[in-house]
């Protein structure tokens, strides 16, 4: 019984049955093993002889060519041409299965304007690997045993830290040294404090400022915002407060919040004035007059002699500026 389905596998293997021509076309199957053990692989191959024009579909297989039977690969279609004037167009299916069997491939369509092809049915054996138990004889798993200690990955590991270790100490003590060498320089390099009052310091810088006659040269926006800035820079030092960086408003707010003594009170008044004309200038492109500049320059004066530091050895002389009579008739105005 055994020899006869050997036989018929051959057969079928060797020599497969072709589909009846039927306008010019044949279809042939044929696997390239008669039988594979578990987990070995096998081809499986489509053959289609047509006419050069013929245009033949092939069948759509997913995963599995038969049941049992899984797809591990696909070839391209390969198109040979015959000096016949015919067609072949083969595509090869690598397959392999994992339990022992007698596997029927089935037969598969070929359609061609209507007309429908059959690939003849193939058998494929799937046979379990013998295993000789004289020699390899079924035993329990194994208990879990501890490896042996490996030394020289333990030394490489120590190397690599202590080296580790190392670098990092030399590169603390780097940083640490020219941080150290650069927070010294630094401290060198730091300006000394001016130790003049601030009433004294802006009145230096406004007498500059006049020295340099911005206005006259027609530098006006350079000039009210160069005033300004020195009134704000007193006000800094003299309060503590931080008017260079608040705008108009916020600065006012700052220096009434002072609450100024009555004799100190006009500062503000003057302080208003001032800022108002020269936000004008600077944002509003605004256009004072030439007496303005000095009414200007001199309220700044004023607001700083009228609450700068009074000292044991103050003079009380107080600071005229050119623009003094205009100023005040401005104000009576």
């Amino acid at each position: 019984m055994r020899r006869i389905v050997l036989m018929i596998l051959t057969v079928a293997v060797f020599f497969p049955v072709s589909a009846l021509a039927q306008n010019g076309v044949t279809v042939k199957a044929s696997v390239d093993s008669l039988a594979m053990f578990i987990g070995d692989q096998a081809n499986v191959t489509f053959l289609v002889s047509q006419p050069a024009g013929a245009n033949v579909q092939m069948p759509l297989i997913s995963d599995t060519i038969a049941s049992g039977l899984e797809i591990v690969d696909r070839s391209q279609m390969d198109t040979t041409f015959m000096e016949d004037g015919t067609m072949k167009v083969e595509q090869r299916y690598r397959v392999t299965a994992f339990d022992p069997a007698l596997i029927l491939i089935p037969s598969y369509p070929f359609v061609n304007e209507g007309d429908t092809f059959y690939s003849e049915p193939l058998t494929l054996k799937v046979v379990d690997v013998p295993v000789d138990t004289t020699q390899y004889a079924i035993a329990d798993i194994k208990g879990v045993y501890d490896p042996p200690f490996n030394w020289r990955l333990f030394f490489q590991i120590a190397l690599y830290v202590i080296l580790a270790l190392t670098v990092a100490v030399v590169v603390y003590f780097i940083v640490r040294r020219y941080w150290h060498k650069g927070r010294t320089e630094g401290e060198m390099t730091v300006e000394p404090v001016d130790p003049r009052l601030p009433h004294e310091i802006a009145m230096d810088e406004l007498n500059a400022l006049r020295e340099e006659k911005l206005w006259q040269n027609n530098r006006i926006k350079e000039y009210y915002t160069r005033l300004t800035d020195i009134v704000r820079s007193y006000l800094g030092r003299r309060y503590g407060l931080d008017a260079l960086e608040s705008t108009s408003e916020e600065l006012l707010a700052a220096v009434r919040m002072l609450k100024l003594p009555k004799e100190q009170a006009d500062a503000e008044r003057k302080l208003k004035e001032l800022l108002s004309i020269s936000d004008l200038v600077k944002f509003a492109k605004y256009i004072p007059m030439e007496t303005d500049h000095d009414i200007c320059f001199g309220k700044a004066v004023q607001i700083v002699e009228l609450t700068k530091e009074m000292t044991l050895n103050d003079s009380n002389k107080k600071y005229e500026s050119p623009s003094d009579k205009s100023d005040g008739a401005g104000e009576n105005a």
